[in-house]
């Protein structure tokens, strides 16, 4: 197992893992700072989050709904990039 991890890595350069690697803390940074955010409005303003504006649906259950899809998306946006925009046939 580790041996075809080690040639996996060695598939592209250091610079390249250390891209991947200031990438993803990037990614990961706007989505705390977005989950933060959802928390703290639960925590402190929950009259804030209580709102209704569409049909029937409060705002925490549309923020909530829209941090799942924001990390699926964020996730995306790493696979793009950490590749190099290169995705081969079979891969996603």
């Amino acid at each position: 197992m580790s041996s075809k991890l080690s040639s996996q890595s060695s598939n592209h350069g250091e610079g390249q893992d250390r891209f991947n690697a200031r990438l993803g803390l990037m990614l990961f940074a706007v989505y705390v700072v977005a989950y933060g955010s959802f928390m703290t409005l639960a925590a402190f303003y929950p009259k804030i989050m209580a709102v209704r504006p569409f049909g029937g649906v409060n705002i925490a259950i549309i923020y909530g709904m829209s941090l799942i899809a924001g990390a699926f998306a964020l996730s995306l946006v790493y696979l793009r990039l950490a590749r190099g925009g290169q995705i081969t046939d079979g891969e996603v």
